[in-house]
């Protein structure tokens, strides 16, 4: 498994793939809007499930931690 370090720099990269890949899917589907006047629902769907699953989570952790 690892030490306590391992798991740490697991947890920070997995955290930071996390907030690039929603950054990116969100200038994605602005360039589709503002150029293309096209609206990726699934991206956008990808999206909202991705920070709502972030917000559930950290509540969730916050107060059973």
């Amino acid at each position: 498994m690892g030490d306590e370090r391992f798991i740490a720099h697991r947890y920070q990269a997995t955290r930071l793939s996390m907030l690039v890949g929603l950054v990116l899917m969100l200038v994605f589907f602005n360039y589709d809007l503002l150029i293309h006047k096209l609206y990726r629902w699934d991206l956008l769907i990808i999206i909202l499930a991705t920070a709502l699953v972030k917000v559930v989570t950290m509540l969730f952790l916050r107060r059973y931690h």
